[in-house]
């Protein structure tokens, strides 16, 4: 990505998504402490509080608009500082779409980093994996998937819902399932599943793997936990 302009059209980036406790927080970590890539996660939410909630994304207020209403959630809700003024230059003027929006974002949250591998992680997102595909022509996404017994155990502990409504994390594991295996069958060179199982008992190998995908040298940063 440049230092200076977002284009979705060719820059690379990463969108990953996941069911609940299944390990993305760790990968998206992972690739984060790799120096070509950066990776926010669980913060920008990109489909679940902006894709189509700024129609039409063409008009330069409606842009305007979604990143001082972004700014200001990320703010209060994280701590973290999203510069409109940037984000808005980086957009350039000309060719206002929701995939320069969003990686004029990420660029921003990114500034001065170095990164130049841009990517975000949000929850319960595989339904809008082919709109991001179609948003950024060269983007990637990872899916991370964990047994669904363990879902459920994890998640019940973490939950605050009342009964069995801990029960709802191994329907979204079975969905999650279902559309990675079929987005995946269709888009092979720009989908990658990573099942967490394998990334704890092997976890070298799979990240490997997963940096040939996205066409990076792995580096032993990757692994080290501090």
């Amino acid at each position: 990505m440049s230092n200076d302009r977002a284009n979705a059209l060719v820059d690379r980036c990463i969108f990953m998504t996941t069911p609940m406790r299944s390990g993305s927080s760790l990968l998206s970590r992972m690739l984060s402490a790799h120096p070509a890539v950066g990776m926010t996660y669980d913060s920008v939410n990109f489909f679940r509080f902006c894709y189509h909630r700024y129609d039409p994304i063409s008009n330069l207020e409606n842009v305007q608009r979604l990143f001082r209403d972004m700014a200001y959630r990320l703010y209060n809700r994280f701590g973290m500082v999203l510069d409109i003024q940037e984000c808005l230059t980086r957009m350039g003027g000309s060719d206002l779409s929701y995939g320069q929006v969003y990686l004029s974002i990420l660029g921003s949250l990114f500034s001065n980093t170095g990164k130049t591998i841009l990517g975000d992680k949000e929850a319960l997102a595989w339904t809008k994996i082919p709109d991001f595909l179609q948003m950024c022509p060269t983007g990637k996404a990872i899916i991370t998937l964990r047994d669904p017994r363990d879902v459920v155990t994890s998640f019940k502990s973490y939950t605050n819902s009342p009964g069995d409504d801990y029960l709802i994390a191994l329907f979204n594991v079975v969905d999650a399932v279902n559309h990675a295996f079929r987005l995946r069958s269709r888009c092979p060179d720009r989908i990658y599943i990573v099942e967490f199982g394998s990334l704890k008992m092997d976890t070298e190998t799979v990240l490997r793997s997963l940096c040939n995908f996205l066409e990076i040298d792995f580096v032993p940063e990757m692994m080290r936990q501090e």
